[in-house]
This record gives structure tokens, sequence and C-alpha cells, in this order.
């Protein structure tokens, strides 16, 4: 009998800690978060950290995506957040729309580009608009911006990185870039690209600068600073120069959600805005 009602003893426990599991399981909200691949890590990382806070919440952010599929999925249903890094297109607009639902859009920080050349083009510094001007074709050889007298070669992403190359076009340039600009995959391939062709010029995130080595250990590779203006000093790309802005070359990350959405979806936005962007750890 003993044995009998140790067995059943245990057998409740059992049954017990199971009910209390699956009523837990149960009670927990799970955010799925979908968009730009490019803050996915810094995302990933500060979800973490809030379900230590809330553990009862599950951070589910999707790895390999890109910005406007993620905020179609909001739209749709199909995500409860969607990273986003630029303001959405007019065709997503139009979607949310004709869907009768309603975007709320929250800005949680700010990415620097850094802009790259081969180090043969002996120049200093550059502006905004001598950016934008050899970008789209306006300039053409180093020698109008202070550097050596050699042809510019412009090196761009595809759309492997439709987030960077829509903001420099659309936000940025407010042009597409030259079609004689040389197309590739990644921002390391950007890297090894300049490294490798003399005059040439391209661009990268801030990330490839502060935590990564891919720039720093290339003596090919000349990081340019950046300035307003010509009678402004340039100023090199870092956490601290785009976090206040002196840098002058920085762009928005945003996150949207419905105007329905459940409190733990907005409280997770409101952890991310106070934590605000910066490296991928902390």
């Amino acid at each position: 009998m003993k044995r009998h009602a140790v067995f059943f003893g245990v057998l409740l426990i059992i049954v017990s800690a199971v009910s209390s599991l699956a009523q837990t399981q149960d009670q927990q909200t799970v955010i799925r978060v979908s968009g730009a691949d490019s803050m996915f890590y810094r995302v990933k990382l500060l979800g973490r950290l809030f379900q230590k806070i809330h553990p009862l919440v599950n951070i589910d952010v999707s790895q390999g995506g890109t910005m406007d599929p993620g905020i179609r999925a909001v739209i749709n249903g199909e995500a409860d957040m969607g990273m986003a890094s630029c303001v959405i297109n007019e065709g997503e607009d139009k979607l949310a729309v004709s869907k009768g639902v309603k975007l709320v859009e929250r800005l949680i920080g700010y990415g620097g580009i850094t802009i790259i050349a081969n180090a043969s083009t002996g120049v200093k510094g550059l502006t905004l608009d001598e950016v934008k001007k050899i970008f789209v074709g306006q300039i053409t050889n180093w020698k109008q911006v202070g550097g050596t007298d050699m042809p510019i070669k412009v090196i761009r992403t595809d759309e492997t990185h439709p987030g960077t190359l829509l903001f420099l076009q659309r936000d940025f340039m407010q042009a597409p870039f030259i079609a004689q600009a040389t197309v590739v995959s990644s921002f390391p391939g950007v890297v090894a690209t300049v490294a490798d062709s003399p005059g040439s010029i391209g661009y990268v995130r801030i990330r490839e600068v502060t935590e990564s080595a891919v720039v720093r250990d290339n003596p090919r590779v000349k990081v340019i600073p950046l300035a307003r203006s010509k009678s402004a000093i340039p100023v090199y790309p870092s956490r601290e120069t785009v976090a206040d802005h002196s840098y002058p070359l920085v762009r928005p990350y945003f996150v949207y959600y419905l105007a329905t959405a459940p409190k733990a979806t907005v409280q997770f936005t409101d952890f991310l805005v106070k934590k605000g962007w910066g490296p991928q750890d902390l």
C-alpha cells in the first residue's frame, strides 16, 4: 500500500507539473517580428533582454528577410512587428488602406552609412553634395574634389540589401546610381571590390567599421570623413558621431505595427526605443 501511495503521489506531482507548464505556455505571448535583415541582430539581442524582464513574452525575430515583405506581413496579419530601414513606400501604404488597417510608425534609432574609397584616390574628405554627385555620375574624376587625377569608379550593393539601396537613391540622392556602377551582393564584397579597384568609391554600414576589422585591416581601403558643406569640418563615422548626428550621413531605423496591436508589442517597442540603436552586442 505504501508503494502505491508513493507511486500515486509522484504521479500527481508529474501531472501537476505538466498542467502548470501547459498553463504557462497558454499564457505566453509570441511577438512575431519580420523585415529588414540589417536590423535582425540588434532587435534579436534586445528581444532576449526584454524576455528576461517579461518571461511570458517570446520575441520571435525572423532572419534573412527584407523590409517590404516584412511590412506586408504585418498588414496581412502574418507578423506582429515589421523592421524597416527607411520609411515605408507608397505601395505599402496603399495596401494598408485597402486592408482597412492603420500602421503605427516608431523611430527606434539611427545607423550610419560609411563612405569608403580606394587609397589611391588621394581624397581627404567629401561633402554630402559631392558624394551625391559622384554616385549619380555628375563628378567623374577625383581631381574635381581635390584628389588624384584619375577616373572615379562607383561600387554599389544590389537588391540583397534593398533598404540601404532604397534609402540612398530615394531619400539621400533622390536619383538612381550611375548606370556604369559596379554592382556587388554584399558589404564585404564592396570592401573587397574597392580594395582591388584603383579610383573606386563605395559604401558600407557603420558596423563594417566599428564592429568588424574588414575595413580597418585593409590598407588599400580608406574611410572618407564627410561634411555637410564646404565650410564644415569633415567628420569620421563612429557610434558616437552617429548618435550625436555630427556625422552627417545617417539613416533611420523604424518598426511598424498595427494600431490594434496588443500591449506586449507596444511595450517591446518602447523597450527598443529606450535602448536605442547601437552595436550588435551589449
